[in-house]
């Protein structure tokens, strides 16, 4: 590609093109293709830039995301979860609770968590995604449609785990707040 030929394969204008690369796979659903490309970016990133440096931890969040997507049993499942765990500690240190790129690994967490169809499972995933949900409320508002989506996917969370009232209660409450 012409950013390898002008910059070199490890600069960091081609890491960053690479890494559009895998999230445009991602948003096609090329999960595959867009891991194997996240985690190239991401080996050479902690290379040379080092475990812990935001550019790393947000190539490690593609390959979170892109790993939940394809976990379909254990013991991918688990392999998985520490890996989000693990991501998302990180995050939560270098980047803050609140920051955006936290916020959507831990949405991903909750992904994971919710297909696993556990009853534990599913009562972290719902208490996550309201962490989830106050963080996004906390930072940008109740009204912002992020925080309207992170009331909305509570909602659903809680009608899965058979939690009625309180789920719709959270989807009127989401509505009335997107009809605004």
């Amino acid at each position: 590609p012409a950013y390898e030929r002008s910059f070199g394969s490890n600069a960091p204008a081609t890491l960053a093109a690479r890494l559009t690369l895998a999230k445009l796979s991602n948003m096609l659903n090329d999960y595959e293709v867009s891991l194997r490309e996240a985690k190239a970016v991401a080996r050479e990133r902690e290379r040379s830039l080092g475990h812990d440096h935001p550019d790393t931890l947000q190539a490690l969040a593609l390959v979170g995301a892109n790993r939940v997507r394809l976990a379909q049993a254990e013991p991918a499942f688990a392999e998985v979860e520490i890996a989000m765990r693990d991501l998302l500690q990180r995050q939560q240190r270098i980047l803050g609770r609140d920051h955006p790129q936290t916020l959507a690994s831990m949405s991903e967490m909750v992904r994971l968590l919710g297909k696993q169809g556990r009853p534990d499972k599913s009562r972290q995933a719902i208490a996550l995604q309201r962490q989830v949900m106050q963080a996004r409320q906390r930072t940008l508002g109740e009204m912002h449609l992020d925080s309207v989506v992170a009331l909305a996917s509570l909602a659903s969370l809680q009608a899965t785990a058979g939690m009625r009232d309180q789920s719709v209660r959270n989807a009127r409450l989401a509505l009335e707040r997107y009809e605004e």
